[in-house]
């Protein structure tokens, strides 16, 4: 219920300059994930809409923990498509 609560005072206060928040939005393609594809990305609000942070460098262990993570929602979705329909 936190996750929450802080999830919609995030999005309905502008963030301040130079920060972020992240939340779990469907891709546009940003940082190499495929579109449609639900993913965790840094996000800020300008207290009506929100966008995607662009831009932010990730060391070694940020781009392997990042990918690994991608691998498994495309795993993850993979097993799903069949009851999806």
């Amino acid at each position: 219920a936190n996750a929450v609560v802080d999830t919609v005072v995030n999005l309905t206060t502008p963030t301040e300059e130079g920060q972020f928040f992240s939340l779990a939005v469907n891709s546009d393609g940003s940082y190499g994930v495929e579109e449609g594809l639900i993913f965790g990305y840094p996000v800020r609000s300008n207290g009506e809409d929100w966008e995607i942070v662009q831009g932010i460098e990730l060391n070694d262990f940020a781009k392997e923990k990042f990918d690994v993570t991608h691998q498994e929602l495309i795993s993850e979705r993979e097993a799903v498509q069949g009851i999806l329909a």
